[in-house]
Parts: structure tokens; C-alpha cells; sequence
């Protein structure tokens, strides 16, 4: 099952299939929007992370990634959540 092109938001089973988990700091080094872990931690820390218009405030957080990239999803605290 390919990740679904109408921008529409996924189920959490589709993300848990579809996607990878990363390690939010690792993915933001991986990307080039930090140049080391302790930057993105510090980052974090400081509020400078939002996902969909939240703040991460937890510097061990996951993300799930497509594997071309372009969409990144949030599991939700109580894992009902998608938030994409």
C-alpha cells in the first residue's frame, strides 16, 4: 500500500506500516537542520520544534517517516492520534 496522494490523513495502522520510526534528533541531523544531536536537543528544549503546529518538548520523540520523505506523522500520547 503505497502512502496516499489526496494529502488525506493516515490511519495509525497505515503509519505503522507504511512508514519508519526515527528518532526525531537523528532525523534532524540526518536532514541538515541541525549539524549535531546536542543542537537538536538544545533546539527542542527551547521550543524551537513544532510538528503540525505542535511543540515537541521531548527530545526522545519518534517520528514516522514515508520512505520518499515528504511526510512525517506524530503518533499521539495515547497512540489513537495521527497527526500528519
Amino acid at each position: 500500500m503505497a502512502a496516499r496522494e489526496s494529502g488525506g490523513v493516515m490511519t495509525v495502522e497505515e503509519v505503522i506500516e507504511q512508514c519508519t520510526a526515527h528518532e526525531l534528533v537523528d532525523l534532524m541531523v540526518d536532514l541538515g537542520w541541525t549539524k549535531s544531536k546536542g543542537e537538536g536537543r538544545r533546539l527542542i528544549a527551547q521550543g524551537g520544534i513544532r510538528i503540525n503546529d505542535e511543540k515537541v518538548t521531548d527530545p526522545n520523540t519518534y517520528v514516522f517517516v514515508t520512505p520518499d520523505r515528504k511526510q512525517f506523522y506524530l503518533l499521539g500520547i495515547d497512540g489513537s492520534k495521527v497527526h500528519a
